[in-house]
């Protein structure tokens, strides 16, 4: 029994030899197709198969060959010679009359995904980062927690962390960027607060002026992010916050002051910031 579909490709539509058929050819040659056995030979009587009379059938079929879309082939008992759709074993492939052929192709893509876990698996083992302990037997409380010190000082560093005081911080020749979960110091804004008190400058709202600092730094619109001394940044960002541009915003020609929403979220920030302080996060 042939089977019940067969494969027709879109790029049938920009086949010149399909086309150039016309409308009524097209269909013609489409009927042909579903009319086909599962080896591509067309029945003998085509014209009944496809309502059609002897003449018209004859007719298409010659200009389907002549077009190159059907070949005559000597097939069966006797090499009776037939049409045959062309170039079938290569649209219609053979696995698609293979019953078994579906059930085969699952144990193959089983095994491929298998083996893909696998080597997964091991690639992730062999990858894995390690920390290897060089602490021995003689070592004393003393050298283990200077040792614990340093790896968490470059774990700061290496995330970009410079909330530690200026005295203590390893500054970097070419400068880091603001971490997106750094927290600017009490000792950093006591010394800005000072800095302003000295320049005979009104107080300011430390924390809205915080929650900007941190907000600015850490995006993407930030200009020359990165910096070689963050605490004197913050205490210049605090010494310009009234009167002064101080890189987050202008409104009304006046420069420090920021704009409704620019309030809002420093607000929203400045609060979150404190939760999770207060959850010691």
């Amino acid at each position: 029994m042939a089977r019940p579909w067969l494969r027709l490709y879109r790029s049938a539509l920009n086949n010149s030899k399909v086309q150039q058929l016309g409308l009524e050819g097209v269909g013609f040659w489409a009927n042909c197709l579903m009319a086909a056995d599962d080896n591509g030979y067309l029945p003998t009587a085509l014209a009944w198969s496809l309502r059609l009379s002897e003449e018209t059938a004859a007719k298409w079929l010659g200009v389907l060959e002549g077009h190159g879309l059907v070949t005559r082939d000597s097939h069966g008992k006797g090499h009776v010679t037939r049409y045959r759709m062309h170039d079938w074993e290569t649209h219609q492939h053979q696995s698609d009359t293979d019953p078994t052929a579906a059930e085969r192709k699952r144990r193959q893509r089983q095994k491929a995904q298998e083996t893909a876990n696998h080597v997964t698996e091991n690639v992730t083992r062999d990858t894995s980062v390690t920390v290897t302990r060089t602490d021995t037997d003689t070592d004393t409380d003393k050298n283990k927690e200077e040792r614990k010190g340093e790896e968490r000082e470059q774990v700061r560093s290496s995330l970009g962390e410079t909330n530690q005081p200026a005295s203590k911080a390893k500054k970097s020749e070419r400068g880091i960027r603001w971490h997106v979960d750094a927290v600017v110091p009490d000792e950093w804004q006591q010394a800005a607060e000072e800095a302003r008190s000295r320049a005979g400058q009104r107080p300011v709202d430390m924390r809205h002026e915080v929650a900007k600092f941190c907000h600015y730094w850490s995006g993407p619109d930030a200009k020359n992010p990165a910096k070689k001394d963050w605490r004197q940044a913050f205490i210049n960002w605090i010494l310009k916050a009234n009167g002064a541009a101080n890189g987050y915003g202008k409104s009304n020609g006046q420069h420090g002051t920021t704009s409704a929403a620019g309030e809002v979220f420093g607000r929203l920030y400045a609060d979150a910031r404190a939760q999770r302080e207060a959850a010691g996060e």
